[in-house]
């Protein structure tokens, strides 16, 4: 019974808490409004057509996840907390489906800090 009420709970949190504790802090998750999103030099393949959010008005904003260089996902919204919930969310979504990307990031972070 208390295993149950565990799993429970960790729906109870926040999207980006979940994501950051699921990878020991190794990623970072930013928003951007779309224009500047684009200003920055993100590739615009990352964003695919989602309604009116990804219309060249420049409205809307982006959702990025990533480790340091590496994108992991991007998600586009209406709103900032709605971008950064989603993003955070399908980040949690994808790697619980393959959860060696885990490992794979841990990796070639211990590279880099050589």
């Amino acid at each position: 019974m208390l295993n149950n009420e565990l799993n429970n709970l960790t729906s109870l949190v926040h999207p980006k808490q979940n994501l950051y504790e699921m990878t020991g802090g190794i990623i970072s998750a930013r928003v951007y409004k779309k224009d500047v999103f684009h200003k920055l030099g993100f590739p615009s393949p990352l964003l695919c057509e989602f309604g009116s959010y990804s219309s060249g008005d420049g409205g809307g904003y982006v959702g990025v996840v990533k480790c340091k260089q590496v994108i992991l996902s991007a998600a586009v919204e209406a709103s900032k907390l709605a971008a950064i919930n989603v993003v955070c969310e399908l980040t949690v979504q994808m790697l619980k489906e393959r959860p060696h990307i885990i490992s794979e990031l841990q990796d070639m972070l211990s590279v880099f800090a050589k």
